[in-house]
């Protein structure tokens, strides 16, 4: 009988793994334009009026809290009329993030920013290289990417962003028990018909 439940447990372990580690992965490409701006409109930023520029991108897909995102941008935004400035911006901080980077808000809407994360700048760095996991959340978020500039007229070019996602699933809980049932059953029947023939 011993022998009987330790083959079930160790069949339920390796149905919970398999079930676990089968995780989702997906690549996201997009062209965040060199005048996209993150502030473009009022959605409870702290810096008033700007100066206007395209929207923000929203980034095509729908992001579960969890999921883990590796981004990386290449290229370069055209700013101040001449000069190219890749993803990671230069040496200076303008609204809380080095100048003319790539930088991104995460929003519960899909068309519009409405912030995730409160306090008064969600938006945050991410350069040419950035690992993100999505935040806790009431249900699905999305992701928004822009240059964070204050002057988009003179603005040209853009970055090429890669975004490899990993969703890891949430295994179903009728499914786990269902099968935790099953192997109990199993055992529970081959140790009776093991004392009827005793």
């Amino acid at each position: 009988m011993p022998r009987i439940i330790i083959i079930a447990v160790s069949m339920t372990v390796l149905l919970a793994m398999l079930i676990t580690s089968n995780a989702n992965a997906g690549t996201i490409n997009a062209f965040v334009d060199g005048r996209a701006n993150l502030y473009n409109y009022s959605w409870g930023h702290p810096f008033g009026a700007t100066e206007p520029g395209l929207d923000p991108l929203a980034v095509t897909h729908t992001f579960r809290p969890g999921d883990i995102l590796n981004i990386s941008a290449t290229d370069c935004a055209i700013d101040a009329g001449t000069s190219c400035t890749g993803p990671d911006g230069m040496s200076f901080i303008f609204r809380d993030l080095p100048a003319y980077s790539l930088i991104g808000v995460w929003s519960t809407e899909q068309s519009l920013i409405s912030p995730v994360d409160g306090g008064p700048n969600p938006a945050f760095f991410i350069g040419s290289a950035a690992s993100l996991t999505a935040p806790d959340a009431a249900s699905f978020i999305y992701l928004f990417l822009a240059n964070n500039d204050g002057l988009f007229t003179d603005n040209g070019a853009g970055y090429n962003v890669v975004i490899e996602t990993t969703t890891a699933p949430v295994p179903e809980p009728s499914t786990i028990v269902l099968t935790l049932a099953g192997l109990m059953g199993i055992t529970c029947f081959r140790s009776r018909k093991q004392e009827i023939r005793n």
